[in-house]
C-alpha cells in the first residue's frame, strides 16, 4: 500500500513539474487569452444570445450585479486580454493601475446609473436592479443618496470616476482639459464659419 501511494505521489510530481516547464513563463499569455475569451463569450451572450444556458447565467449574474455596465465589461475583458500580450515592463505597469483605476470606474458608472434611472432597491427585484447599477450600484449612488442627497451624490461620482479614469489611461486632469479643447476648437470653428455663412 505504501509503496502504490509513494508511486502516486511521485506521478503527481513528474506532472506537476511537467506543467510547469511546459507554462513556464507563459502565465501572462494564458490570463490574457483567458480574459479574451472571457470577453468574447461575454459578447456572445449579452450583444447576440448565442452562449446557451451558461450565456444566460452570465446574463443574469452580470445585469444584478452591475445593471447595464454588463454591456461595457466583455469589451473591457478583450481588451484587457490584449493588453496582457505586451512587454513585460509595460505588463507590470498595467497590473498595478488597472485594478484601482476599474475598482474606482465601476463604481463611480454604477453608482451614476442607479441615481439617474430610478433608484431601485432590493425589493424591486433583480430585473429593476439590472437596468439601472445593478446590486453595487445601490451600494455606492444608494449610500451616496440616502446619507448626502441626490446633487451631492452625483457630484462625488462623477470625480471617483474622473480619478478611474485618470488612473487607468494615466492621464492627468490638465491633460485630460487640453484634449477636450483641442477636440471642441475646431467644432467651434465650424459652428462659427456656418452661422456666418447663414
Amino acid at each position: 500500500v505504501k509503496s502504490s501511494i509513494s508511486d502516486n505521489a511521485s506521478k503527481e510530481k513528474r506532472l506537476r513539474r511537467l506543467f510547469q516547464s511546459a507554462f513556464e513563463g507563459w502565465g501572462d499569455e494564458i490570463t490574457g487569452w483567458l480574459l479574451v475569451l472571457g470577453g468574447l463569450l461575454g459578447v456572445l451572450s449579452l450583444y447576440f444570445d448565442r452562449a446557451g444556458v451558461v450565456g444566460q447565467v452570465i446574463d443574469d449574474a452580470f445585469g444584478w450585479t452591475i445593471g447595464l455596465i454588463k454591456f461595457v465589461l466583455p469589451v473591457a475583458l478583450t481588451l484587457l486580454g490584449i493588453f496582457m500580450f505586451r512587454e513585460k515592463r509595460e505588463q507590470v505597469e498595467l497590473s498595478k493601475r488597472i485594478p484601482v483605476g476599474a475598482a474606482f470606474s465601476i463604481a463611480s458608472f454604477t453608482g451614476l446609473l442607479h441615481v439617474m434611472r430610478g433608484r431601485p432597491g432590493l425589493g424591486d427585484g433583480a430585473d429593476e436592479l439590472g437596468t439601472a447599477g445593478g446590486f453595487l450600484g445601490l451600494l455606492t449612488g444608494g449610500s451616496l443618496d440616502s446619507w448626502l442627497g441626490v446633487w451631492a451624490a452625483v457630484l462625488i461620482l462623477i470625480v471617483v470616476g474622473f480619478i478611474g479614469l485618470g488612473v487607468t489611461t494615466q492621464t492627468t486632469a490638465n491633460q485630460a482639459i487640453k484634449a477636450v479643447v483641442g477636440i471642441l476648437r475646431p467644432v467651434g470653428r465650424v459652428l462659427r464659419l456656418s452661422l456666418i455663412h447663414i
